[in-house]
């Protein structure tokens, strides 16, 4: 084999791999609507500002790992005046990890969505999903790189968490960490 004949090869093997080795972006954030999606971003890092001031609240809650993807920690954050204004998830497999979290405004609403999924063997996807001021979807970022696994191009609605209170507090199929503080 000619060393034209092994650069081709090389070539077609990279180019038919490129969806499972290199980065695969998908935007479907529509352009019109960029000043809610600024909107939304801005309370993301609102948010996160007032975390790492600690002026939220946490309540946390610990699950023994027992099933694939069960919540194994659930984390609330409420300002001062007790509203949510974040909610995290994260559980997982033997294979994988998923961290959710969900951003809401002063009012209680969820801006902002952030669903982060890591494999062993280093693949990772990352959907950012942006809401408007009432609540209402405008738009969805997917990236991936060497996901290796099929992830939906958009996240079903099911995965939003609307009442982040109420998320908090529901049973698990897991037991719960025993001795362990929630605040």
């Amino acid at each position: 084999m000619n060393s034209y004949s092994i650069s081709l090869a090389i070539l077609l093997l990279l180019v038919l791999c490129a969806p499972v080795w290199g980065a695969d972006r998908t935007r479907q954030v529509p352009v019109y609507r960029n000043g809610e999606i600024e909107a939304a971003k801005a309370v993301r890092a609102q948010v996160e500002r007032e975390q790492r001031s600690r002026l939220l609240q946490e309540e946390k809650r610990l699950f023994e790992y027992c099933l694939p993807h069960e919540d194994v920690e659930r984390h609330l954050y409420r300002d001062q005046s007790g509203t949510i204004r974040k909610y995290e998830t994260q559980g997982g497999s033997d294979d994988s990890s998923v961290r959710r979290s969900f951003y809401y405004d002063l009012s209680g609403v969820l801006r902002f969505a952030l669903v982060e999924i890591h494999a062993v063997h280093g693949g990772q996807v990352e959907y950012r999903t942006y809401f408007n001021a009432e609540g209402v979807k405008l738009g969805e970022e997917r990236n991936a790189r060497a996901s290796g696994y099929a992830t939906p191009e958009t996240l079903p609605s099911s995965m939003f968490v609307l009442k982040p209170d109420q998320e908090f507090g529901k049973a698990s199929s897991c037991p719960e960490v025993k001795g362990y503080s929630r605040r």
